[in-house]
């Protein structure tokens, strides 16, 4: 379909980008010109015995303020937004959302400088790299587990979740390192010296 093209009586020529109105058009000379549409390509709109011409293409046929009227009407209560819901339900129940899978949490033991820091994470080599520590060792646990070896070496506390590197502390802690493959630590280790798990 050709586009239609309306001239001014200034000499301008527009297209339907220049459209102001219901049917107008305003020129750069502010002069205001009505479309006098083709009559044998002409439709009229078809809301309640409307004589606009229509603004849709076919086979819609609503002129412009009939289509903002048919737009709000299929938003209502009984229109497309009832639709929408009954379908999105359907989908939902046919492809139920999955949970995402939650990382395994870990209570790590960190040395920095002389002080080994119990904590609990759920990505312990993160942790290590913010306190820019030495990650010693890892176990599985949750924050009572977490609490609960706070309070077996309470012995050693040094403030916070910080312990003195006492024996039984580092006995625990090469426990750990053994099942992961890794070499026993001592009390007196240097961290320039000591092998990391990152």
């Amino acid at each position: 379909m050709q586009e239609p093209t309306v001239r001014c009586g200034c000499g301008r020529t527009m297209t339907p980008d220049g459209r102001a109105g219901r049917g107008a058009y305003r020129c750069g000379c502010g002069a205001k010109i009505a479309l006098r549409a083709d009559p044998s390509a002409a439709r009229a709109c078809w809301w309640n015995g409307c004589s606009e011409l229509v603004a849709t293409a076919p086979p819609i046929n609503l002129c412009s303020e009939h289509t903002g009227s048919a737009i709000r009407e299929l938003v209502g209560r009984q229109g497309h937004k009832a639709q929408w819901d009954q379908v999105t339900e359907q989908h939902l129940v046919a492809n139920p959302p999955t949970q995402p899978q939650a990382k395994p949490d870990w209570v790590y033991f960190l040395r920095r400088e002389e002080l080994i820091k119990i904590g609990y994470s759920n990505s312990p080599k993160r942790r290590a790299m913010q306190l820019c520590a030495t990650l010693l060792a890892t176990t599985p646990g949750s924050r009572a587990e977490e609490a609960r070896w706070h309070q077996k070496f309470r012995h050693l506390h040094a403030g916070g979740e910080w312990f003195r590197p006492g024996a039984d502390l580092v006995a625990t802690i090469n426990v750990l390192r053994r099942a992961d493959l890794l070499p026993p630590i001592t009390a007196g280790e240097q961290l320039a010296e000591l092998p990391d798990l990152l």
